[in-house]
């Protein structure tokens, strides 16, 4: 995915981010100790601007960069070609990748940096939207495969070669 489709993908629409600077600052930070959500709270008057500068944001390619991930979406769907994995008929390094891409979206129980607040109505509904799309169900799938089971397949894998 190209670095536009995961700002995107990170659900922080171009066209809002001025007005839900506090939220923007909150997903940003996910993870992190709240103090340092603490420390950039000062500069959230000219972090937006920042922000846009520094990823070259502008409200003119939401709908592109929204394109961009429903098309990468697409070629994931068209690469299992209705098989269970990416590539052939095993687990592999592709199928962890993808699913791992698309975690920020999917937020599968078992994700390390869940978001912990609640998404306005419209990014709700964007999110929502993605989630029905056959790549993210099958990315949801293979989220929740066992963490034991994954590891001792990529373990074979590495064996193998």
């Amino acid at each position: 995915m190209s670095s536009s489709a995961l700002r995107c993908g990170r659900l922080l629409s171009h066209r809002y981010f001025g007005t839900i600077q506090t939220l923007a600052l909150r997903v940003l930070t996910t993870g992190m100790p709240n103090q340092a959500y603490q420390r950039l709270r000062p500069l959230v008057r000219i972090f937006p601007a920042f922000y846009r500068f520094r990823h070259k944001i502008k409200d003119a390619r939401l709908e592109a960069d929204r394109a961009t991930v429903n098309a990468a979406l697409d070629r994931i769907e068209h690469e299992r070609q209705g098989r269970v994995y990416l590539v052939a008929d095993a687990f592999s390094v592709a199928d962890l990748t993808a699913a791992a891409m698309l975690s920020p979206i999917l937020q599968p129980p078992e994700i390390q940096y869940p978001l912990r607040l609640e998404l306005p109505a419209y990014l709700q509904d964007y999110r929502a939207a993605l989630l029905r799309h056959p790549a993210t169900e099958w990315a949801a799938a293979i989220s929740a495969t066992p963490r034991s089971f994954r590891r001792s397949v990529m373990r074979e894998r590495a064996v193998e070669i």
